[in-house]
């Protein structure tokens, strides 16, 4: 995760961004990808071999990916992206493969782009006929309308307000080692403050880059292109009423974009240490390394852009981890079903919420407070 706060609600959009190095890294990964697609209805001996290409290709896109300075945080979100795909060619080519289910480009490519697995109806492609425009045009103008709003969101209300609110003030000190831990030593005002916008704004950032590039992505290939249809662009998020646990945030809120390969490569180590299926072992070890795959690739994301502190990246997915694990014991006792027994729907998901913010709150600064630090010079 790039650090973008210290923009203080200034995103330099200079035309300097349109400098040549800045299309290598998007360039790569096309043509990485178009490779893959190509490859997926080949031989096994073919499409091993296209691997070759294939990732220094990824490789020269991670390795260019800082350059991506605009808007903040791209560089690092599309690093985690490219860093996943390394997992995910590997899995649907030679690991996993699984020809597509009809010849033709289009639908190699359908698979190609369903990292997440999801059931869609069959869609032939033709450059004559146009099932639905409608459709299509109702789909492209909710889609614009979606990436004017975020992009308004973010750069009037988030970083033009409340960013400048927050963190206008902020000192290098402030995210002194001493103050990652939250001891309850003495902090200003501002201190908390800052602890507080740090400990939601990753959640911020994050959300408006994935969910604008979906937007794109599904105008490019749904409007542009016609290659899907809308429904087979879904939105990558859940409910935010559901996040009124560390659990519930992870597992019914956020993307759930590497989930299924990073839990296809835990299915693996396991099945190689010899953990048997359907036990209660496996049930516990394969969120531990889906969280340990996310706090690696987004070290190495880290890593792609010059970030300081990689290893918090993993310290703070195994954090996460470890509060998953111990929600899932306490709700599963009776003295916690007792408690909310008789407690209106309300107040518990309220004090959810509460109980959600106290964690990131604890546990964001000894991920971010680092990387900033660095950042920083100091």
């Amino acid at each position: 995760m790039n650090v973008v706060i210290l923009n203080y609600g200034k995103r330099d959009i200079s035309l300097t961004i349109m400098h040549s190095t800045v299309f290598t890294p998007l360039w790569s990964f096309s043509l990485a990808s178009l490779i893959t697609i190509l490859s997926l209805g080949q031989g096994k001996g073919i499409r091993k071999l296209s691997l070759l290409a294939i990732w220094p290709l990824n490789f020269l896109s991670l390795n260019t990916c800082h350059h991506l300075t605009w808007p903040g945080g791209l560089n690092s979100t599309y690093a985690s992206l490219v860093i996943f795909y390394f997992l995910h060619t590997l899995k649907i080519l030679v690991l996993d493969h699984q020809p597509p289910k009809s010849p033709g480009f289009i639908n190699a490519y359908k698979l190609w782009n369903n990292p997440r697995g999801l059931e869609a109806p069959p869609v032939v492609f033709s450059t004559t006929h146009n099932k639905n425009p409608q459709s299509r045009l109702r789909f492209a103008i909710l889609q614009l309308v979606k990436i004017a709003l975020l992009f308004t969101a973010d750069t009037h209300l988030v970083q033009g307000v409340i960013s400048v609110f927050v963190f206008t003030g902020a000192k290098p000190s402030d995210f002194a080692p001493d103050y990652e831990v939250f001891r309850f030593q003495p902090l200003t005002g501002r201190q908390l403050l800052i602890r507080a916008g740090i400990s939601v704004n990753w959640i911020w950032t994050a959300f408006y880059l994935l969910e604008a590039s979906r937007c794109a992505l599904s105008l490019a290939f749904v409007a542009v292109l016609r290659w899907d249809e809308p429904e087979e662009w879904p939105s990558i998020w859940g409910r935010a009423a559901n996040a009124t646990s560390v659990r519930g945030f992870w597992g019914k809120v956020w993307n759930r974009i590497t989930i299924p390969t990073f839990a296809f490569y835990a299915g693996l180590f396991l099945g190689v240490l010899g953990v048997e299926k359907k036990t209660g072992l496996r049930k516990t070890l394969v969120p531990l390394f889906v969280f340990l795959l996310s706090g690696l690739s987004h070290g190495l994301g880290g890593w792609a852009v010059g970030d300081g502190a990689m290893g918090r990246d993993v310290l703070f997915f195994f954090l996460n981890f470890v509060a998953c694990a111990v929600e899932t014991f306490v709700g599963k006792t009776a003295g916690w079903k007792s408690c909310k027994r008789g407690v209106p729907s309300w107040a518990v998901r309220t004090a959810g919420m509460m109980y959600l913010f106290g964690f990131f709150f604890m546990v964001v600064p000894l991920w971010m407070y680092p990387k900033i630090y660095v950042a920083l010079g100091m």
